[in-house]
């Protein structure tokens, strides 16, 4: 199986909202705390460099963390929290959705929710990348008031 793992997520020294993602391999780091029993918890994305030969890290807020998923029909990365319009092919209907990306559990595959859809991704057809969750709530939040 030839699959590409990467991860993307959103520096903790920037707004969660801010859109600025950065893109390398997910790697929880923990450390010794003085305010937890144990210790901490460090969510990092690891870069490889290839002009320095060296890789950096960012922490980042871990609920921006995306695992990488494939590619829209027009090239474009789908990460888990991308959100994309898509229509089900199994509808009579040639109705576009608007849906968010996400890793389902209790299906052990990559599903997308929308407020009439939760399918599998492989059942969606005509498939385009329009936004993340995380840029998309402070869109709308912005927009009502």
């Amino acid at each position: 199986m030839d699959r590409e793992i990467k991860s993307r997520g959103i520096p903790i020294d920037k707004p969660k909202d801010s859109g600025e993602f950065v893109y390398g391999y997910y790697l929880p780091f923990y450390t010794p705390s003085d305010t937890h029993p144990r210790f901490k918890i460090e969510h990092r994305i690891y870069t490889y460099l290839e002009e320095a030969n060296c890789s950096i890290h960012n922490e980042v807020h871990p609920d921006t963390v995306g695992q990488y998923r494939g590619k829209d029909d027009d090239d474009k990365e789908i990460y888990d929290g991308s959100l994309i319009t898509f229509i089900p092919k199994d509808a009579s209907a040639l109705i576009q959705q608007i849906a968010e990306v996400y890793y389902c559990e209790k299906r052990k595959m990559t599903c997308v929710k929308s407020t009439a859809w939760d399918c599998p991704l492989f059942n969606c057809k005509k498939i385009e990348v329009i936004g993340n969750v995380h840029t998309e709530v402070h869109d709308k939040e912005q927009n009502n008031g």
